[in-house]
């Protein structure tokens, strides 16, 4: 049986909750990203609003959704490490 939670506890349940988190906003970031049409912003380059058939636009929010995705992958990633390397230790 483990001992009362101590500083070293304290500390490591709240690295993980933050990058837990973290993980969290990035994927509700991509999603948001991802799903959002901007008209209004969405142009290209002589000005013309770009419909969802437009290649250019919708590059543009994939690769930015991608980025996100990427740091939903690298957060969670971190928070499994992270809990057990600390199962592993403690």
């Amino acid at each position: 049986m483990r001992e009362p939670a101590g500083t070293t506890d304290l500390v490591m349940i709240t690295v993980i909750t933050v990058v837990g988190v973290a993980a969290a906003f990035s994927a509700l970031a991509a999603a948001y990203v991802y799903l959002r049409e901007r008209p209004g912003r969405d142009r290209d380059i002589q000005g013309r609003d770009i419909q969802g058939r437009d290649i250019q636009g919708r590059d543009t929010r994939e690769r930015l959704a991608r980025r996100w995705l990427l740091a939903v992958a690298v957060f969670g990633v971190t928070a499994v490490v992270l809990r057990f390397g600390w199962l592993i230790l403690g």
